[in-house]
């Protein structure tokens, strides 16, 4: 998987987790996630399936290897691995910041295996 694949892919999970911890509104998710699959810039379950080598994209396998990735993304600062860190938005055009010198949401890994499900039925329905 390329740089812009993984990013485009990357943008969808964070709407989900924008929608669910950041406050941004459901049209508003539905809007940015629209506009996505209009770019053609999200790859499809299929193809991510094909790309990551794998049957089954719930397989708890591919989670465990997708949390590790996650843990060592250049935006986790702290050294906490059981937490990552994430640019959500509370609002289209605004960041949610927690403080004024802090614009990444502290979030416990966990919350990949409750949005995964979402993102696999956000990416077959924005895909080409």
């Amino acid at each position: 998987m390329n740089h812009g694949e993984a990013v485009g892919l990357g943008m969808v999970f964070a709407l989900l987790l924008s929608r669910r911890f950041g406050g941004l509104t459901e049209v508003d998710t539905q809007e940015l996630l629209n506009i996505l699959g209009q770019s053609s810039c999200v790859m499809s379950e299929e193809n991510l399936r094909q790309r990551l080598g794998v049957a089954d994209l719930a397989d708890a396998t591919v989670l465990s290897e997708l949390k590790k990735l996650i843990a060592n993304d250049k935006k986790n600062l702290g050294s906490d691995v059981a937490v990552a860190d994430w640019v959500l938005l509370q609002a289209l055009g605004q960041v949610k910041c927690p403080s004024p010198d802090q614009w990444t949401v502290p979030l416990p890994l966990d919350v990949v295996d409750v949005i995964w499900p979402e993102f696999l039925r956000a990416i077959s329905t924005v895909s080409p």
